[in-house]
């Protein structure tokens, strides 16, 4: 039998597990904690990087209020939304269309997902200067293939009423992979049974689709939509890449707002607002849809 431990064993097990866990905490509160301690705490100031003798100065809620009442906030703000309704949607569908159809069994399935995957590995920057490219109006590809079927081709990266399109369709080219993978990933784990069974009842395809495979792959489809959701809304790197905003203010979603705001305008205060406001956005966006998503699956 294992003797029981001391009281004084279990205290000296204690302090080990305490002294085990503090770095980590440290780091925690390092890299996580203060950072947003100390942007919560400049959104309430005014600090002017151009005007750095002026130091910092507490406004209290004056920066959430300026921002919340400018029409380019607002705009910002439309633009993102629309981003990210478009391109989520888009996304989901293509790339579980496509795990479906890879699904199956077929000559070259390895180097077909292998070669559908690229676009996920590549990175952002990478990403946009390929879409300049092949965007540019003078000598892209793109734009000298529609020369060469005797049409005058649009300015992609100029004209405000093609580049949200672009900026979509970029994206969908990066992040359908993602939903593709994860979606294969819950296809392939839905037992074969059910659809012998099915077939046997006389179901075709559709009815299988619909009745078993929708149902079982709803949390996984979750999941994809939730994630999908929270990182196109904040996007960044990619806009900021291929139009840094523009042209004008036609692709100024809220980060590259608050990005201009702060390193452009040299306003911290208003661009640390910004941001928290962003953070707000998401974390409630991610609760309501979890709280929706739960109540229908179950």
């Amino acid at each position: 039998m294992n003797p029981i431990p001391s009281h004084r064993n279990l205290k000296n097990q204690n302090r080990q597990g305490v002294l085990f866990i503090l770095p980590a905490f440290f780091i925690y509160i390092t890299i996580i904690l203060f950072p947003l301690g100390y942007s919560f705490f400049m959104s309430l100031s005014r600090y002017n990087l151009a005007k750095i003798s002026q130091g910092i100065k507490f406004v209290g809620l004056s920066n959430y209020i300026s921002f919340l009442t400018s029409d380019n906030f607002w705009h910002s703000f439309g633009i993102t939304a629309q981003f990210t309704v478009e391109a989520v949607i888009i996304e989901v569908v293509l790339g579980f269309f496509i795990a479906i159809l890879l699904n199956s069994p077929f000559r070259g399935k390895r180097f077909v997902r292998t070669a559908i995957l690229i676009p996920l590995m590549t990175s952002q920057v990478a990403t946009s200067a390929l879409f300049v490219t092949l965007l540019n109006d003078q000598f892209g590809l793109i734009s000298n293939l529609i020369r060469a079927l005797g049409v005058h081709p649009p300015n992609f990266l100029a004209d405000p009423k093609i580049i949200m399109h672009v900026m979509v369709g970029m994206d969908i080219w990066q992040q359908v992979p993602f939903v593709f993978i994860i979606a294969l990933a819950g296809l392939q784990s839905v037992p074969p049974e059910l659809y012998e069974s099915g077939r046997v009842d006389g179901a075709n395809g559709w009815h299988m689709l619909w009745h078993i495979t929708l149902p079982l792959m709803k949390p996984i489809i979750n999941i994809i939509v939730l994630i999908r959701l929270m990182d196109a809304f904040r996007v960044f790197d990619r806009i900021w890449m291929l139009t840094k905003g523009g042209p004008g203010i036609a692709t100024t979603v809220l980060t590259v707002y608050s990005y201009r705001q702060t390193f452009e305008n040299f306003n911290v205060g208003a661009g640390s607002a910004i941001s928290w406001v962003i953070f707000i956005i998401v974390a409630a966006m991610s609760g309501i849809y979890s709280k929706i998503s739960s109540r229908y699956q179950n």
